[in-house]
């Protein structure tokens, strides 16, 4: 199976795919059904987060690859529903910034408040910056 960080166009395919009575099973099919209360059912919401956050991103990273202005790039839909998540999405967007790169900045400090690099610092150190903060945090 894929990993959602490999290909997660198409776990989300394979999800939406299953959960709308496509053919094949899918993701959703191999999810535990259940309330993430119950004994064996921890992860289920954390996959579903995970499953999310792929999905936004990646239709947010199509939206905007040729986009010049950063208030586009901000204000896309996919991006406010990625700060949109809160807390949850914290991990999985310091994960793509150090994986990946990208505008990030403005999803982390609207998301925790915080801002971890000096003003006038170039982009490799504002991302350095939250790279450190993440793990002086917990999230990395």
């Amino acid at each position: 199976m894929a990993t959602l960080v490999e290909q997660p166009e198409v776990l989300v395919s394979q999800f939406f795919n299953s959960k709308n009575g496509g053919s094949g099973g899918g993701l959703f099919r191999s999810l535990p059904h259940g309330r993430d209360d119950e004994p064996g059912y921890a992860g289920t919401s954390d996959s579903l987060v995970r499953l999310r956050f792929a999905h936004l991103a990646a239709t947010w990273k199509r939206a905007i690859r040729f986009e010049s202005s950063l208030a586009r790039i901000v204000t896309h839909q996919a991006y406010q529903a990625i700060i949109g998540m809160g807390v949850a999405a914290i991990p999985l967007i310091l994960s793509d910034l150090k994986r990946e790169g990208g505008h990030w900045f403005w999803a982390l400090h609207a998301i925790t408040q915080a801002d971890p690099a000096r003003e006038g610092d170039d982009y490799e150190s504002i991302r350095s910056a939250w790279l450190g903060w993440g793990v002086a945090n917990g999230y990395l």
